[in-house]
């Protein structure tokens, strides 16, 4: 009887296929790991920008409930915030935000700025983050509120 030999087949990957499939694996993951910072970077902008977005809707609300002619008094008042937007007392820790407002009392009626409107105040909010030593305030953005005498 005759024998005949089988062709061998290889079963396995090449050397050149598997280092081809590790540098396009590799590549890959340095791509999505390049990701990671970019990714927090805008979580804690977005967080950031929701803090205040809450903060001036409190301060909207007393700004719009405080009578016409007592407007004045949210002045040299500096408001503080947590980093969830919530009002806090000046001697609280988990301070990160704070608010200072100024209240300009009459608004030009035309661009010319002369004549005067006594029924209408701008209302200007400055946040700021506040730093451990709550001396240098760093700047986030300024917000204005045009209040009208009822």
């Amino acid at each position: 009887m005759i024998r005949t030999i089988r062709p061998r087949t290889t079963s396995a990957f090449s050397l050149a296929e598997v280092l081809i499939s590790l540098a396009l694996c590799t590549f890959c993951l340095t791509l999505l790991l390049s990701l990671i910072p970019l990714g927090l970077n805008h979580m804690r902008k977005a967080s950031e920008d929701n803090a205040r977005s809450v903060a001036l809707r409190h301060i909207s609300a007393i700004a719009r409930t405080t009578r016409y002619d007592l407007l004045p008094s949210l002045v040299n008042n500096p408001m503080w915030f947590d980093a969830e937007g919530n009002i806090l007392a000046s001697n609280e820790l988990q301070r990160i935000y704070r608010a200072d407002i100024t209240v300009e009392d009459s608004l030009s009626r035309d661009s010319t700025g002369e004549r005067s409107n006594p029924s209408l105040r701008r209302v200007r909010i400055a946040f700021s983050h506040a730093p451990p030593d709550l001396t240098t305030p760093r700047a986030i953005g300024t917000h204005i509120l045009l209040i009208a005498d009822n």
